[in-house]
């Protein structure tokens, strides 16, 4: 599986030093209802790959990032790839009123949670960082999400798989 990622990965930034940035293919079902993507961990490499590909889809996009392991500059980047802007919220997806406030306040519609420590020695000698972050992260972000009634996720294999949940299914 991990391979069938990079090889993907490495597709998605061949294609972009070509100027073929990604598309992101979405059927009108899947688009329906879509307004405002949030977009976690959205200054990271994958992030800001995926925010080329919902911006020049014509999709709106809030990117959240706590820029622990990603850089700002990425997204001015990808503004400048697109020609289109973007929302920018240097939040970190423990914080879980932030995230509330954020999904009210821009209106978001989905989400696609990409936010997570990844760095498999570093998680073997700090396993209790690594836990609140990506674990009780996930569940403060799925809590914000109930509250603020977003009921949709792009799955977070969305590198290999362009299906959405339905709007109908709650989460």
């Amino acid at each position: 599986m991990p391979s069938v990622l990079a090889a993907r990965l490495a597709a998605i930034a061949k294609a972009c030093r070509n100027d073929f940035r990604p598309r992101c293919e979405l059927t009108a079902q899947m688009r329906n209802g879509i307004r405002m993507i949030l977009l976690t961990g959205g200054a990271g490499y994958i992030g800001s790959h995926i925010a080329v590909a919902l911006l020049d889809s014509g999709l709106d996009v809030v990117a959240v990032d706590n820029l622990c392991n990603s850089n700002r500059a990425s997204l001015d980047r990808v503004q400048t790839i697109c020609g289109r802007s973007l929302v920018f919220r240097h939040v970190d997806i423990c914080n879980e009123e932030a995230i509330y406030e954020i999904l009210r306040t821009h209106g978001v519609t989905a989400v696609i949670h990409l936010a997570g420590l990844k760095a498999v020695g570093e998680s073997s000698t700090q396993p209790m960082t690594y836990y609140e972050n990506n674990v009780v992260g996930t569940m403060r972000l799925v809590s914000a999400m109930s509250r603020a009634d977003v009921k949709m996720r792009i799955p977070l294999d969305v590198a290999q798989h362009s299906e959405m949940i339905s709007p109908t299914i709650p989460i």
